[in-house]
């Protein structure tokens, strides 16, 4: 069984319809037009956020895995540096 997204709110025609079907005596309370409508206004933005923090985590990730190469390269150095002397 696939993960349905908002389903609750009956943001999708198929939501809406599956409601009316099975539920044709209370979808009057189900289904609130207003209220889908402000959620979806709202979750355009959360999935905007969420993919900007998705960005910003893979870049932190990144870089700390360059920085990590570069300190062990610097220890590489400095070791082969003092077996020098």
């Amino acid at each position: 069984m696939e993960h349905q997204f908002n389903g609750d709110m009956l943001a999708s025609a198929e939501d809406q319809q599956l409601a009316r079907e099975k539920y044709p005596e209370i979808v009057h309370v189900l289904d609130h037009p207003a209220l889908r409508d402000e959620f979806l206004r709202y979750d355009k933005v959360a999935n905007t956020a969420k993919l900007w923090v998705h960005r910003v985590g893979l870049a932190a990730v990144l870089r700390f895995r360059r920085l990590v190469r570069f300190y062990h390269a610097w220890r590489m150095r400095c070791s082969t540096a003092d077996n020098a002397h």
